[in-house]
């Protein structure tokens, strides 16, 4: 469990597999990283504020294997404070996704996982290394039938294991390969695809722009004007009026 805390918290007294430690106290952006195979138990007298994040040790496993190497452990004390800005920062994105969470799509969980992962394997694991070439990327053949699989599936909540199965390739091959030969990462591109697709849709004037959203993968009207301004500057009513 990956915990941040987003406000100042006082000494805390923690029971690690029932042996005591004192936690100092610590301000926003102190970061705990709990092994949940143990037992921890803490004494909290202060009111606290922090978002915790549950990664499996097989994310790290994956993320080794794809680096050609073998995850040996996470090292972290939980007694040293440790003030960790790329994770608040994190965090702090989280909070206006979490007060809409029927918005949340797979794919975008997908890449949180992926960046907070990658981000905590390269600050604080520990690895041993393999002797085998690392495998990067994706082939010609497997970015096509990744394409083909993502246009097909538009209006779908489809996440970064569905793409890489459909293009035969693990999921770090395929962030690696979106990024390599298109320049940007898999949950941008399905963004603008879906985007591509409702300005198509929203050439038949009769087509509402609720029924044009849920076509699109997006969860209602409000959802897909949100990302229209975000990617083309303008509401998606706004735009389709110019070509009315």
């Amino acid at each position: 469990m990956i915990s941040v805390e987003m406000r100042p918290l006082g000494p805390t007294n923690v029971f690690h597999d029932g042996r005591p430690k004192v936690r100092p106290g610590s301000k926003p952006g102190a970061l705990n990283i709990y092994d949940l195979r143990e037992s921890w138990v803490a004494d909290l007298k202060d009111p606290y504020d922090n978002l915790n994040l549950f990664l499996p040790r097989s994310g790290f496993q994956d993320f080794a294997a794809d680096r050609g190497h073998t995850f040996l452990d996470l090292k972290f004390d939980i007694q040293q404070i440790c003030y960790d800005p790329v994770m608040l920062h994190v965090a702090q994105a989280m909070l206006p996704a979490l007060e809409r969470p029927n918005e949340i799509r797979q794919l975008y969980l997908d890449h949180l996982f992926l960046a907070v992962r990658d981000h905590i394997a390269e600050t604080y694991g520990v690895f041993h290394a393999r002797r085998f070439p690392d495998q990067q990327g994706l082939t010609s053949h497997q970015l096509s039938r990744a394409l083909e699989y993502i246009e097909a599936n538009l209006s779908s909540d489809i996440g970064l294991a569905d793409i890489a199965t459909a293009g035969n390739a693990s999921i770090s091959s395929l962030g690696r390969g979106f990024k390599a030969a298109l320049g940007v990462s898999t949950h941008r591109w399905v963004l603008q695809r879906r985007i591509a697709l409702a300005q198509r849709l929203m050439a038949d004037p009769k087509m509402p722009l609720s029924q044009i959203a849920v076509a699109c993968g997006f969860f209602d009207q409000s959802h897909l004007s949100r990302v229209f301004v975000r990617q083309i500057g303008t509401p998606p009513a706004t735009w389709r009026s110019a070509f009315d």
